[in-house]
């Protein structure tokens, strides 16, 4: 299934409005936390762009793999294979095929459903608030439901949510290399290696 994506930073009082033109012109579908951890492929048999992830929301779990991405204007569109899985040794299955957990996120979210695509307001630790704009069809026009919104290409964020927790982790213990310890407001991650992409903008 090919994914369609934008995402926007906003503020508070942007989440308001928007979740009052979404109740008045959408459908509510979920509102839930979800558990996010990225997993990395050691001996590198994964193409560059691509990685695993598994979700946790409540009792359930989702095992998820994305595909690299390529751009269309404000738009990402990537392969994304997403399977339920039940109890058991998900970390453990997977480090048996070289995947190791590296960094996990938390991200409160409703997604409402409008024009053909799934809008989610999301506000993620440590890094602030979203809205992502998505469909599962690479030719939606999320432009369409973005001006429907209001959402301006000032507001426009490129970077996805693994990219940017991973900075902050690096921003926080100048080395991607220590486990971030809590804090009131903050990614709780474990993360072992940053992504050499994030640590080439870093040396900039």
């Amino acid at each position: 299934m090919i994914e369609r994506e934008r995402k926007y930073r906003i503020t508070d009082e942007d989440a308001a409005r928007l979740r009052s033109v979404l109740a008045a012109q959408a459908e509510l579908v979920a509102s839930e936390i979800q558990v996010n951890t990225i997993f990395r492929d050691r001996a590198t048999r994964l193409r560059k762009g691509t990685y695993v992830r598994v979700r946790s929301i409540g009792s359930r779990r989702e095992l998820t793999f994305k595909g690299k991405k390529t751009l269309r204007g404000l738009d990402k569109c990537r392969l994304e294979l997403t399977v339920a899985v039940g109890d058991g040794p998900l970390v453990e299955l997977l480090a048996t095929i070289g995947l190791e957990p590296y960094l996990t996120y938390q991200k409160e979210t409703e997604i409402w459903s409008v024009a053909g695509a799934h809008v989610s307001l999301d506000r993620v630790d440590g890094l602030g608030r979203f809205c992502e704009v998505e469909a599962h069809d690479e030719d939606a026009d999320l432009q369409a439901v973005a001006d429907l919104l209001e959402l301006g290409k000032d507001r426009f964020e490129p970077r996805g949510y693994p990219t940017l927790a991973a900075e902050l982790v690096l921003a926080r213990n100048g080395s991607g290399y220590a486990a971030l310890p809590p804090a009131p407001v903050a990614v709780t991650a474990e993360i072992a290696e940053i992504p050499r992409s994030v640590a080439r903008r870093r040396t900039r």
